[in-house]
């Protein structure tokens, strides 16, 4: 009797085992991942890292709401100017290439500071507004837009060098200004109480940072690989258990 099977099972089981180990390699460095079309909630948000922060008087429940497969968020109900929106911090590293896209439509806004979508640190700090039918790089650029838009906005490892996208075409490169530490990480939102109110519905947002290059694949801790051998080693061993005993079983019946 071959054999082989066995020895097949093994290489397979061992190959599964590591691949748990490998498989979220391929997701390094992505930090966000929303798409509210296809089911992302407001726990979504919170389950990813994001924190929601508002003016006082200003309730999540009043502000964002999903309906629709969009994330809608909108200040214009509310009586004064306020800010609301969501953040991670931490969540910027400056010697690491950073990209954050959002697919929104932006139905109404009060003054040119309209959705705020922006990322940085110390060293500098990307801000871009996207309003009804334009959008805004803060005192660097502006351009036009209408309907539902997709923007991507990425900025270079260890650089002040920016690069926008509109609809995946490239619209505006340029140099940032200086940041603050005091607002490391990514906000989305109404981004200002004396700027206006706003509107915006949101579909996805990703957001990503890696290293210059990729980041290092995730290798296996060796107690991850002990546990991986000594499993099949014991499935291996009661394979071959069976084998003998099917073997004498066979003999004796023979006699």
């Amino acid at each position: 009797m071959s054999h082989h099977p066995v020895v097949g099972g093994l290489s397979a089981l061992v190959v599964a085992s590591l691949s748990l180990s490998f498989g979220s390699a391929a997701q390094a460095g992505l930090i966000l991942d929303l798409d509210f079309s296809r089911g992302d909630t407001l726990a979504t948000l919170g389950s990813q890292g994001l924190s929601f922060v508002a003016s006082s008087n200003v309730q999540e429940s009043d502000f964002a709401q999903v309906a629709d497969g969009k994330l809608i968020l909108n200040s214009m109900g509310f009586s004064s100017d306020i800010y609301a929106g969501y953040q991670l911090a931490p969540g910027y590293a400056a010697d690491r290439d950073t990209t954050l896209e959002v697919v929104t439509r932006v139905t109404n806004s009060t003054s040119a500071f309209g959705l705020y979508l922006g990322f940085g640190g110390e060293e500098e700090y990307a801000v871009l507004f996207a309003n009804p039918n334009s959008w805004h790089m803060y005192q660097i650029a502006t351009g036009s837009v209408s309907g539902e838009v997709k923007y991507t906005l990425s900025t270079s490892a260890n650089s002040n060098g920016y690069v926008l996208k509109v609809n995946d075409v490239v619209v505006h490169t340029g140099t940032l200004p200086g940041g603050s530490s005091s607002s490391a990480g990514l906000y989305f939102g109404d981004g200002t109480p004396t700027g206006g109110n706003m509107r915006a519905e949101i579909t996805s947002i990703r957001y990503s940072s890696s290293l210059p290059g990729g980041d290092p694949v995730a290798v296996p801790e060796p107690s991850t690989l002990v546990m991986a051998l000594t499993g099949s080693l014991c499935i291996l061993g009661g394979s071959w258990h069976r084998v003998r005993r099917r073997r004498r079983a066979l003999r004796m019946a023979a006699a």
